[in-house]
C-alpha cells in the first residue's frame, strides 16, 4: 500500500464525507514529511472512529531546558519511618563546663571538745591613776594626779604640790592641766504665761519679829574618786627556755573581775532650772546610753548666784535611772529677784565608757 500524504502541498477544499471504507492492512511507518504551511482552520468535524493503535515511534531528540517552575506548597509529613539499627558506640565527646553550685549539704556531726588551755600570765602592774577631790577648794593642799572641778570644767595637778590659795585651776597653767571641758550653758526656755490674779485676803494682824533661825549642817560631800589610769608597760624580760610539759592540772576557780579602766571622760551639764527667791528646786543631768556615771557637780549662774545654797548633792539611786544621774537640791536665801538676770542652778555629771 502506497503512502498517500502529500509533501508541503496546500491544503484543498473541504470534500464531502465519504463512505467509510474498510479497514486496510497496516502499513510501514513512511518517513517523516517536511511540516506544510498551516492552512486556515476548518470547521470542525464529526468525531471519527478512533483508529487503530500506531506502532511505537523511536524517541525524539532532547528538548530544551525549560524555565523555573514555580516553588509548589509544602507538602504533609510523611508517617515515620521504621526505627533504624543500633548504631556503633561514638568516640568520648570533650568534657562539658561545671554545673551549678549545688544544695548546701547537711552539718556535720560536731567534734569532740579539745583539752583545756594552760592559764596565761598575769600582766604587769599598771602605773597608779588620778584622785579626785570633787569641788576646787581654795583651802586644801593638792599633790600630783589630784583632780578637782572649777567652775563646771575638770583639772588635773602636773606639779608635785599646789595649794588652793594659789589661784583657780584656769589661772594657774603650772600648776594644773585641763581634763574635761565645762559644757556650753542652754538657751533660756520660754517665758510661762503669768497665772490669774486671786483674790485680796483678809489684812492680817502684824506679827512678832521672829529670832533668826539656826542654820543647818553642810552635808558632806559622796563624790566618788576616778579610777586610775592604765600604766606604762615595763620592758618586756628576755624569753626563758621552754620547760618541760607538766601534767595536765585541775580547772581553776574564776578569777574576780577587775577594776574597769577610765575610757572616754565626759562632763556634761543638765537643763538650767530656775531658782526664784526663797524658792527651793532640784537640778539633775544624767549620763547617754553607753556611759557610766563616776562623778558630780553642780554652779550657779545670775547676779545673785552666791545666795544659792545646796543642801544635797549626789547621784541618784532611783529605779528608773539607777545610778546614771547626778541631782543637785537648794534654795535661793535672796529676798529679793533680778528680773533682767534669773539665778538658776545646774547639775552636771562626769561620764566614762561603760566596760
Amino acid at each position: 500500500m502506497t503512502d498517500r500524504r502529500g509533501r508541503g502541498g496546500a491544503a484543498g477544499p473541504k470534500g464531502e464525507k465519504g463512505d467509510k471504507g474498510d479497514n486496510g492492512d497496516k502499513g510501514n511507518a513512511g518517513e517523516k514529511g517536511e511540516t506544510g504551511v498551516a492552512g486556515p482552520t476548518g470547521a470542525k468535524g464529526d468525531k471519527g472512529e478512533p483508529g487503530i493503535q500506531g506502532l511505537h515511534g523511536s524517541p525524539g531528540p532532547q528538548g530544551q531546558r525549560g524555565e523555573q517552575g514555580f516553588k509548589g506548597e509544602k507538602g504533609d509529613t510523611g508517617p515515620a519511618g521504621p526505627r533504624g539499627l543500633q548504631g556503633e558506640l561514638g568516640a568520648r565527646g570533650e568534657i562539658g563546663p561545671a554545673g551549678p553550685q549545688g544544695l548546701k549539704g547537711d552539718p556535720g556531726v560536731r567534734g569532740e571538745s579539745g583539752p583545756q588551755g594552760t592559764n596565761g600570765q598575769r600582766g604587769p602592774q599598771g602605773a597608779k591613776g588620778l584622785n579626785y577631790k570633787g569641788l576646787f577648794d581654795i583651802n586644801a593642799a593638792y599633790l600630783i594626779d589630784d583632780a578637782v572641778t572649777f567652775d563646771g570644767t575638770t583639772y588635773i595637778v602636773i606639779a608635785p604640790s599646789v595649794r588652793g590659795g594659789d589661784g583657780a585651776p584656769k589661772d594657774n597653767i603650772s600648776g594644773w592641766s585641763l581634763l574635761a571641758q565645762k559644757g556650753a550653758q542652754g538657751a533660756n526656755g520660754e517665758k510661762g504665761q503669768p497665772g490669774e490674779k486671786g483674790e485680796q485676803g483678809a489684812k492680817g494682824e502684824k506679827g512678832d519679829k521672829g529670832e533668826p533661825g539656826i542654820a543647818g549642817p553642810i552635808g558632806s560631800m559622796g563624790a566618788m574618786g576616778l579610777p586610775g589610769l592604765t600604766g606604762v608597760q615595763g620592758p618586756e624580760g628576755a624569753k626563758g627556755e621552754p620547760g618541760e610539759n607538766g601534767a595536765k592540772g585541775e580547772k581553776g576557780d574564776k578569777g574576780e573581775k577587775g577594776a574597769p579602766g577610765i575610757s572616754g571622760l565626759e562632763t556634761i551639764a543638765g537643763a538650767p532650772i530656775t531658782i526664784s527667791a526663797g524658792a527651793k528646786v532640784t537640778a539633775t543631768a544624767t549620763c547617754p546610753a553607753k556611759k557610766s556615771l563616776i562623778a558630780g557637780g553642780f554652779y550657779t549662774t545670775g547676779v545673785n548666784a552666791s545666795d544659792v545654797r545646796v543642801y544635797n548633792s549626789s547621784a541618784f539611786d532611783g529605779k528608773a535611772i539607777s545610778k546614771k544621774t547626778w541631782r543637785v537640791s537648794g534654795f535661793n536665801n535672796n529676798l529679793k529677784d533680778n528680773p533682767s538676770e534669773p539665778t538658776a542652778l545646774i547639775a552636771y555629771v562626769i561620764c566614762t565608757l561603760e566596760q
